[in-house]
C-alpha cells in the first residue's frame, strides 16, 4: 500500500478515535470516520483520480513482541490494499489488531475485512470482489479424467 494512503499524524488518529464509529470481529476492530480534509486532486502524471482514503494500523503489545506486531501490521496492510479501490472515498480508517490475527490464514483476513467494510456500508455498490480475480477457477488440463485401463486376462 502506498504511503499516501496511510494516516500519519497523531491528530488524525485522535480525530478518528474521537469522532469515529466502529465495527469489530474477533480478529480486529475497524474504526472509521468521514475525512474532514478537502478532496485531493490527482497529480499531473497520474490520469486516475486519487481516492481520498487514509488507513492507520494499531497493534498493541498485547498482540506480542515487536516481530509479531510488525508481522500483524504487514498482513493487515496487504489485506487492505486490494480493497482501496472498493471503498467509498473520503474516509479515514484505523484497524486495531487483536492477538488472533497472527494465527488466522491470510485469505480469511481479507475476506473478514471485506465483510466488516460491507457491514459498515463503506463498500462501493458495484465493487468487484478482488479475491475472485486472484483465484481463477478454471480446471487444469492435467486433471482431466482418464479412461480406465483394461487388464489382460491370463
Amino acid at each position: 500500500m502506498k504511503r499516501c494512503y496511510s494516516l500519519k499524524k497523531n491528530r488524525d488518529f485522535q480525530f478518528t478515535y474521537r469522532a469515529g464509529k466502529s465495527v469489530g470481529c474477533r480478529l480486529f476492530t475497524l474504526i472509521y470516520v468521514r475525512d474532514r480534509r478537502k478532496p485531493r486532486r490527482p497529480r499531473k502524471e497520474t490520469p486516475q483520480p486519487v481516492p481520498n482514503v487514509r488507513v492507520g494500523f494499531s497493534v498493541s503489545k498485547k498482540v506480542g513482541n515487536s516481530v509479531q506486531r510488525n508481522r500483524a501490521k504487514r498482513r493487515l496492510r496487504e489485506a487492505f490494499s486490494p480493497l482501496l479501490k472498493c471503498v467509498r472515498p473520503g474516509h479515514n480508517f484505523i484497524i486495531i489488531a487483536r492477538p488472533a490475527v497472527l494465527d488466522e490464514p491470510f485469505e480469511n483476513i481479507g475476506r473478514i475485512l471485506r465483510q466488516l467494510l460491507k457491514k459498515a456500508e463503506l463498500l462501493l455498490p458495484d465493487a468487484p470482489n478482488p479475491q475472485d480475480a486472484q483465484s481463477p477457477k478454471t480446471p487444469q488440463a492435467s486433471q482431466a479424467p482418464q479412461a480406465p485401463r483394461e487388464e489382460a486376462a491370463p
